[in-house]
């Protein structure tokens, strides 16, 4: 079922319901947009599973700095970018990100725990909903995330 939402607003609570958890960490988190309306027909659920997955993780794999979302305008898609200043994911593992059940760190002492589905979970979210989800990282700089709205 498609909705009309308000993308800004949603990515706004998101943000506002995670900041406790970033300030916990001593992260800052931001959210920018330089957008008025920014409202669009889809699915709200999938939409907020998606932004909550990727949001937690990058406050999850980083230990000091900042995690930046911003929301902008690129002809008729709205694109919006997670920026983290966490731990990074190498390259050669960039390939397996969204395959259930796959995490980098695999075995008892790794350091973040997980079943590795969230991942999964936020491509078919955004799959559902006909958005693509572009990744750039690097290993112990952090990594961004962006998202296209059509």
């Amino acid at each position: 079922d498609k909705e009309q939402i308000d993308l800004a607003a949603l990515i706004e609570n998101i943000v506002n319901d995670f900041n406790p958890k970033a300030q916990k960490k001593g992260l800052i988190l931001n959210f920018n947009s330089q957008i008025r309306k920014t409202v669009i027909k889809t699915n709200e659920y999938c939409v907020y599973r998606a932004l909550i997955n990727l949001i937690d993780n990058a406050i999850k794999y980083t230990e000091e700095g900042q995690v930046d979302v911003e929301l902008k305008r690129k002809g008729k898609k709205l694109i919006a970018t997670i920026v983290d200043t966490g731990i990074g994911i190498s390259g050669n593992y960039l390939d397996r990100l969204f395959d259930p059940f796959s995490q980098e760190s695999e075995g008892f002492t790794k350091s973040y725990q997980g079943v590795g589905l969230g991942m999964a979970l936020t491509k078919r979210y955004l799959d559902m909903v006909n958005a693509s989800i572009e990744i750039e990282s690097t290993k112990g700089k952090g990594t961004k995330f962006t998202l296209t709205f059509n």
